[in-house]
């Protein structure tokens, strides 16, 4: 007969710091999921914050993203969805800000380049002569970006 299998060793949780590993234990609190199901959700949200900043070069000079690539394993209703979003809260606020200001930018970039195509198109008409229509032109600058 074998000796049975020791249960699982505690989530070290004090290894991601003040910061994650506070975020980690509130998760898990308000949640009600166990720490590493918690912690799984922080350590994929850190991953997710990083990928734009960083990459990893591989020993022959490759570079990869510093993705990690997690499964979580337990029953439906184990509460994974709702850690998950949890610890996604600030992502989606910082993404509804990003939505709102690129709504104003396009609105303020498409009333930049109507007033633009206005003012090429009334050069274009008035024509006086090359070298007028080209210092213009000129003057207006280039297509609003």
């Amino acid at each position: 007969m074998f000796k049975p299998m020791p249960g699982p060793l505690p989530y070290p949780v004090e290894s991601l710091g003040v910061t994650a590993g506070g975020a980690v234990r509130s998760i898990a609190n308000k949640c009600q999921v166990p720490v590493a199901l918690a912690a799984q959700s922080i350590l994929t949200r850190i991953s997710l914050a990083c990928q734009a900043h960083a990459n990893v070069r591989l020993p022959f000079g490759q570079d990869r993203s510093i993705s990690l690539f997690l499964v979580s394993i337990a029953a439906s209703g184990d509460r994974k969805t709702t850690s998950d979003n949890e610890a996604l809260r600030a992502v989606r606020r910082k993404e509804k800000e990003l939505d709102q200001q690129r709504d104003k930018d396009l609105e303020k970039y498409n009333i930049d380049l109507a007033a633009w195509e206005a003012t090429q198109s009334v050069i274009k008409r008035k024509f006086d002569g090359l070298d007028s229509a080209k210092a213009e032109l000129e003057e207006l600058g280039p297509r609003p970006i």
